[in-house]
């Protein structure tokens, strides 16, 4: 081997070495281990907590400026996956939820009542409106043969179809 070929594989080795020592020093994985993490801003208020519960429900929740929660992303103890939209009196306004292949958004005024609730049950969605003391007024479902569409008045069906 000639002395040009020679430096050539020392310098290939050298670099090979070089290269793998930064790559493991850059990629290595530094794990931090916690059962809460708070971000805080500028002032060292808390606007997001990701933790979990004291029954074992991980989420992230972020809070206003005020320290209120607004949003919240988390699992539920079973694993199923939700998230949660506040107003700034601690009301809930928006649920998007999924149990098992059952996908579930509902919505809430601003005393609190279920106003409406879009979802799948068994692969059927079903859209339901409710008045304003949370009594269900209007409900469409889309079977596989068939779609439905009753309306309520305050005595009971008022129309259906089929």
């Amino acid at each position: 081997m000639t002395r040009a070929g020679l430096l050539m594989v020392v310098g290939i080795l050298a670099a090979a070495f070089v290269g793998g020592a930064v790559s493991h020093w850059w990629l290595s994985e530094e794990v931090v281990t916690a059962r809460k993490f708070e971000m805080v801003d500028a002032t060292g208020q808390v606007r997001a907590v990701l933790g979990l519960s004291v029954e074992g429900a991980a989420s992230l929740v972020f809070l206003d400026d005020k320290g209120k929660p607004r949003a919240a992303l988390g699992l539920s103890v079973e694993g199923e996956p939700g998230l949660l939209l506040q107003d700034d009196k601690d009301k809930a306004g928006a649920a998007l939820s999924m149990a098992g292949r059952s996908p579930r958004l509902k919505l809430w005024d601003e005393d609190g009542k279920e106003r409406a609730t879009l979802k799948l049950t068994e692969g059927e969605p079903r859209l339901q409106l409710s008045d304003d003391k949370g009594t269900p007024r209007a409900l469409l479902a889309v079977g596989e043969n068939e779609s439905r569409l009753i309306l309520w008045d305050k005595s009971g069906a008022l129309w259906k179809a089929p």
